[in-house]
């Protein structure tokens, strides 16, 4: 399923350690509205790849990602 009428993403976080460890990507996604937009699916890319289906207010959350090489 698609959904066209997301046309903004919030504002992400990129959470990592200067030692170069893990980090977390999280967000939420919404509508034109501010309405949260759930089960879409953010894709990560890069050395590391996986999905995530926002839940029913819009967040999204990648835990454990390698802090080089990887982009939404």
């Amino acid at each position: 399923m698609e959904n066209n009428a997301v046309t903004q993403f919030s504002e992400w976080t990129f959470a990592a350690g200067a030692d170069a460890a893990p980090g977390n990507i999280s967000g939420r996604i919404v509508d034109n509205n501010g309405n949260p937009v759930a089960g879409a699916v953010v894709q990560l890319n890069g050395t590391q790849t996986g999905n995530f289906i926002t839940d029913a207010n819009g967040n999204y959350r990648f835990d454990n990602v390698e802090t080089e090489g990887s982009s939404l």
